[in-house]
């Protein structure tokens, strides 16, 4: 029955859009061939207005309407933005229902004959943007954006740097407009001079996709910062040194050039007084609740098993146990390689080398006398990473959205854990070397004002090598052999997962239907030896998993507006795994169900209610047949089959 009802939705669709429309598009521009954003282009018949449409960031509009027509009618197009002179145009209709018509719209000037001066206000709204005046909330004492960030009402800073908005996370941080950080914006708040900022916009309902934009309504949420006017379009750079006792200092340097079509910035910073360098470049996650939600990134990272890093988290507010010597340096660009295409790059190279201290007493009241154990750890970690990063997004003329995002990581490290664990000395060394390739294609397509066709690409190839020593051999009792030999490990874990996810959308006045394919590939593998010194592999303390699932999924989505306020999300998801564990071969089939009652946005928040239920497969570290060594007390080990 589900079947003939969407086919009957789609057939109805199909003969709404066939119906006869008028299609004007067209760019505005200056007479210097600059984009005009945010213009009016107005269409009338006999001085009545039919329609009429907004140009957005390059310039570009499109306009569709309902009309019925003779071959003699004509129409007149008006055109206006702010600063520049009206200008009008007329078309022929005739038999063509499709027209493109460029302006070219010439500076308006104007003489003023006085000069009023107003008090500005700290805080103005303009339709879903709140802009507040940075100067009205500062109090001297702020260093970097995150500093002035923390004082401005409504923005809320977590103890890991990521940013909310009235309780929702930021999608973007955006200067002056363009995104030059991605989900690593983190690098901006820690290090931007707060004193270049002028102003900083909330950008509520905001959409970076132009076609989702026109199509749905976004509940997601942006901040764009407005430099002062000193800084733009001139080269502008800062360097701030400070210096403690103990040999403690922190060092920052900005250097930038933000125009309109390219924006160049470096960002400098090196400290011993707890901020890592890492910690600054990890991604923000974001959560997206949106029905047309193909726009996220799948990256997968890498599989880590040995970890003797085994210290507790701090239970400081600003990790003031943490003794670091940390540099970074992160060099950002964007720019405008035509009115539809722009480019983004980003590139960095932190270094941390941290030392941590850690003691822990543990004891058992057992009779006939308690048991008390006792654990020092000296730990001390060499972290290098270096990536970069290539975005190109494309808008075309035929309402057609492209990005495609490349992204390259290589992340060696070197730790080292002194254990005193009761009178005992034990040392262990690990030492990783992990890389990560990341591809994203991501089309967006506006096939009519009613339908919408998503479509997303990806590849990522992971590679993690770890090689584990502990000295004396803490096995000894155990094995019954040497307790001077060292115990050595080597893991090897690849991976790489690739997949086709396409999704075909339709909506009316308060209905929104979706219909998802997907195809994906994981191929997942452990690989680990174990031996004493130099003697020959311990195959029971040794591994060779092999994982690959190909998954084919198809998802039915319905959203409905309740009222203003109120919206109902619905999916239900249906899942064919294919699993390849070592010789063995399986098939699991998930029916995954989801719904969700929620408000929109209101004056003391977002409120809502769901339920959600999801069965999936385990990843190939919890199917390893044999154990693996973590850390110098503890194994783990896998299932060999799946129930």
């Amino acid at each position: 029955m589900g079947k003939y009802l969407v086919l009957c939705f789609l057939i109805i669709w199909c003969s709404h859009i066939t119906a006869q429309t008028i299609k004007v598009e067209g760019v505005l521009r200056s007479e210097t061939n600059v984009a005009i954003p945010n213009a009016t282009v107005i269409i009338y018949k006999n001085e009545k207005i039919v329609a009429f449409g907004y140009s957005n960031e390059i310039g570009a509009y499109q306009i569709q309407f309902q009309f019925k027509n003779s071959e003699s009618d004509t129409l007149k197009l008006v055109a206006n933005g702010l600063g520049f002179e009206q200008q009008e145009k007329t078309i022929g209709l005739g038999k063509d229902t499709e027209f493109t018509v460029d302006f070219i719209l010439k500076e308006k000037l104007e003489d003023l004959n006085e000069v009023v001066l107003e008090a500005w206000e700290k805080i103005s709204v303009k339709t879903d943007t709140i802009i507040y005046k940075v100067s009205a909330f500062q109090d001297g004492s702020e260093q970097v954006l995150e500093d002035l960030l923390k004082n401005i009402p409504g923005i809320e800073i977590a103890s890991d740097g990521n940013i909310k908005v009235n309780g929702k996370n930021i999608d973007k941080l955006l200067i002056e407009g363009d995104d030059l950080f991605d989900d690593k914006y983190k690098l901006l708040t820690k290090n931007l001079d707060a004193n270049v900022i002028n102003e900083v916009e909330v950008l509520n309902n905001f959409e970076d996709n132009p076609v989702l934009k026109k199509f749905q309504d976004s509940e997601k949420v942006a901040l764009n910062l407005k430099l002062k006017a000193e800084k733009k379009n001139v080269w502008f750079g800062n360097v701030d040194v400070g210096l403690g006792v103990k040999n403690h200092f922190n060092s920052s340097a900005n250097v930038g050039l933000l125009k309109k079509k390219v924006k160049v910035l470096n960002l400098t910073n090196g400290n011993t007084i707890g901020t890592t360098a890492t910690s600054q470049v990890k991604s923000s996650e974001t959560i997206n609740i949106s029905s047309a939600n193909i726009d996220k990134k799948i990256e997968k990272r890498n599989n880590e098993i040995v970890n003797v890093d085994n210290v507790s988290d701090t239970n400081f507010s600003n990790n003031e146990d943490v003794f670091n010597t940390s540099f970074l340096n992160s060099l950002s660009f964007v720019t405008s390689l035509s009115d539809h295409t722009k480019l983004r790059s980003h590139t960095y190279f932190t270094f941390d080398e941290i030392e941590k201290q850690n003691l822990n007493l543990t004891e058992y009241f057992i009779s006939p006398e308690s048991i008390t154990f006792s654990e020092q750890n000296n730990i001390k970690i060499k972290d290098i990473s270096f990536a970069t990063e290539l975005e190109l997004k494309h808008f075309s003329k035929n309402e057609t959205y492209y990005t495609y995002d490349f992204a390259f990581e290589n992340n060696p490290t070197q730790t080292r854990n002194h254990v005193l664990f009761n009178t005992e000395q034990i040392s262990q060394v690990q030492d990783d070397e992990k890389y990560n390739l990341f591809n994203h294609l991501n089309v967006t397509k506006k096939l009519s004002d009613q339908i919408l066709w998503l479509t997303y690409a990806y590849l990522g190839i992971n590679k993690t090598n770890q090689s584990l020593s502990v000295f004396p051999n803490v096995l000894s009792d155990v094995f019954n052999n040497d307790d001077n030999t060292q115990i050595n490990q080597k893991s090897e874990t690849p991976l790489t997962y690739y997949g086709l996810i396409s999704e075909l959308t339709a909506k009316n006045n308060v209905s929104e239907y979706g219909v998802e394919f997907s195809a994906t590939v994981d191929k997942d593998d452990v690989e680990s030896a174990f031996r004493f010194d130099n003697a020959p592999i311990i195959d029971s303390l040794s591994n060779n998993t092999s994982y690959r699932n190909t998954k084919f999924e198809a998802t039915l989505k319905y959203n409905y507006t309740i009222s203003r306020l109120l919206k109902l999300s619905s999916s239900l998801r249906f899942s064919q795994n294919y699993l390849e564990l070592n010789t063995a071969k399986q098939q699991f089939f998930f029916v995954n169900p989801r719904i969700r009652l929620h408000t929109k946005k209101t004056k003391i928040g977002n409120f809502g209610v769901s339920y959600n239920y999801k069965s999936d497969l385990p990843n190939s570290r919890y199917l390893t047949e044999d154990y693996i060594l973590k850390n110098y007390r503890t194994f783990t080990k896998g299932t060999a089959e799946i129930q």
